[in-house]
């Protein structure tokens, strides 16, 4: 489906943009080793993104709520993903350094975005639009 498809890809855009926008907010460089980090955040936001669609389509058609344990999957994601990178926040080195930040704001931005925003623009385009069509 179009729709579902936009709805999955408008939070990624999202979460790129913020995590872009934060990075200049708080004057960080955008190096190779940069790059490599929100070009693998960018990876799970897709993923978080994915289930979360995938999670709403469900709950949608089974009338199970199945989103808590998508949510909980993205979390325990998140916390894994920041405690093996986050550590890198106490590298002396300020490449280590930086990446550790770029990785935080990246994550971080990405389980907001999928778990707030998300499930708002399924809610506006996909839920909604198919309730106003004729059965």
């Amino acid at each position: 489906n179009l729709m579902e498809t936009v709805v999955t890809m408008l939070p990624i855009m999202l979460t790129w943009g913020i995590s872009l926008g934060l990075m200049g907010l708080f004057e960080l460089e955008l190096n190779v080793f940069n790059i490599i980090i929100t070009v693998i955040i960018f990876g799970l936001g897709i993923d978080y993104s994915i289930f979360i669609t995938n999670g709403l389509k469900e709950e949608r058609s089974n009338t199970k709520a199945l989103m808590v344990s998508h949510k909980t999957s993205i979390l325990l994601s998140v916390i894994t993903t920041l405690l093996g990178m986050g550590v890198l926040i106490f590298a002396e080195h300020p490449a280590l350094h930086s990446i550790s930040i770029v990785a935080i704001i990246g994550i971080l931005t990405a389980l907001i975005v999928s778990i707030t925003i998300q499930p708002v623009l399924y809610q506006l385009l996909i839920f909604k639009g198919k309730n106003r069509r004729p059965s």
